[in-house]
C-alpha cells in the first residue's frame, strides 16, 4: 500500500488506527446533529474494524515469526527505543481498546434505557476519554510504524 517494508496487513491495520479518532469524532458530531441513531451505527461499525484489524495484524505478527522478524529489515529493529516505544504503543492501545469495547457494551444495554438520559454524562465523559486514548494510538503507532518500516 505504502512505499515502506511494512506487509499489506500492517498497512490496513495503520490506516484503521489513524481513521479511528476522526470517524469517531465524526460520530460525535452526528449526536450533537440530533442523529443518535447514525452515532450509535457508525460507533459500533468503528470499533468492530477496529478490532478485527487488530487481529489480522496480530495474526500477521505471530505468523512471521514474531515482532523482531517482521521489524527485520530496520535499523531501529532489537533497539531498545523501538521497544519503548512499541511497549508503550501497545499499553496505551490495549487500555483504549478494553475502555471502548466495554463503552461499547455498556452503551448497547443503556440505548433507550438510560441513554439518552441518566447515563449520558457518563457515556460522554468515557467516549472523550476513549477519543484521546485513539489519538494516543494513533499518534504512537505512527512512531512503530515509522521506526519499524520507514527508517
Amino acid at each position: 500500500m505504502f512505499i515502506t517494508r511494512a506487509p499489506l496487513l500492517v498497512d490496513l491495520a495503520y490506516v484503521v488506527t489513524l481513521s479511528a479518532p476522526v470517524v469517531t469524532f465524526w460520530g460525535v458530531r452526528l449526536v450533537r446533529a440530533g442523529r443518535l441513531e447514525a452515532h450509535r451505527r457508525v460507533q459500533i461499525v468503528m470499533v468492530i474494524v477496529a478490532v478485527v484489524a487488530v487481529l489480522l495484524l496480530e495474526g500477521q505478527i505471530r505468523l512471521s515469526g514474531g515482532s523482531g522478524a517482521l521489524l527485520q529489515g530496520s535499523r531501529y529493529a532489537g533497539t531498545s527505543a523501538l521497544r519503548w516505544v512499541a511497549g508503550v504503543h501497545i499499553g496505551g492501545a490495549v487500555l483504549t481498546y478494553l475502555l471502548w469495547i466495554w463503552l461499547m457494551i455498556v452503551s448497547l444495554k443503556q440505548w433507550r434505557v438510560t441513554l439518552p438520559g441518566s447515563f449520558s454524562q457518563t457515556h460522554r465523559r468515557m467516549g472523550w476519554i476513549v477519543w484521546a486514548g485513539l489519538v494516543f494510538t494513533a499518534v504512537s503507532a505512527t512512531g512503530v510504524y515509522v521506526m519499524g518500516f520507514v527508517l
